[in-house]
């Protein structure tokens, strides 16, 4: 594909100990994958025409922090061209990539963390609270012809809640919940549990991902696993 040069530049202002300003941008390229050129199954077709995808993507935003708590927000864009897409004309037809999708990406992005020790000591059970709320939107500049298989499937909404806490001892417990809309998909809700217990040198933890056996898709033609557990052990010489 020739010679490409990837220019980007990331600038930060400090307005005092606590507050950051930041934002950066960057121009971005993906090359096609051997699937997206060569792949061929009676429901796919590969493309060995296709072009790199190009995109310009800037971001600002701030950062707050105190010993044990930071708030961080941002915003972001993203311009892309020459999208590789996976398309067909109608449903008897084959699925083929191909480049002439126009993908422009507007977001926001929010964090919070608590860390109760340093922040809150008092309160001697809680250990750390994380807080996570990211918006997309997505317009398709040149909708092109056919159906698309990847161009909008996006998270539009995604909020999470993470607690770890300490309810005895060196027990420690961790819930994890995450809601997700997508564009094209129905909204749902996955709640992650891990308890641990640890000893001098050796923690044990037990984690229970999807832990209410949560039927979803993160991409349209791909269920998600339901629920399943783990067992470790950690040993620190």
């Amino acid at each position: 594909y020739g010679t490409r040069a990837f220019p980007g530049l990331d600038a930060g202002l400090a307005l005092s100990d606590e507050l950051r300003l930041f934002a950066n941008v960057g121009y971005t390229w993906r090359i096609p994958t051997f699937t997206d050129l060569y792949y061929e199954d009676p429901a796919n077709e590969g493309n060995p025409d296709l072009q790199p995808e190009e995109a310009l993507t800037w971001e600002a935003g701030a950062r707050w922090q105190v010993p044990g708590f930071t708030l961080q927000a941002s915003w972001f864009r993203r311009n892309g061209k020459d999208l590789i897409d996976w398309v067909r004309a109608a449903d008897t037809l084959r699925w083929k990539p191909l480049n002439y999708r126009e993908l422009n990406t507007t977001g926001v992005d929010m964090n919070m963390s608590v860390f109760f020790p340093l922040f809150a000591p008092q309160l001697k059970a809680l250990e750390r609270l994380s807080i996570g709320y990211t918006w997309i939107d997505s317009e398709l500049q040149d909708p092109g012809e056919g159906l698309s298989r990847y161009s909008l499937e996006h998270l539009q909404h995604q909020f999470t809640v993470a607690l770890t806490y300490k309810p005895l001892g060196n027990l420690r417990h961790t819930l994890h919940c995450r809601y997700a809309d997508r564009v094209s998909l129905p909204a749902y809700t996955v709640v992650d549990t891990r308890l641990s217990y640890s000893f001098e040198k050796i923690e044990i933890n037990l984690s229970v991902n999807n832990l209410f056996d949560k039927s979803y898709r993160e991409s349209n033609l791909v269920p998600m696993p339901g629920r399943w557990w783990m067992v470790g052990v950690k040993w620190r010489g």
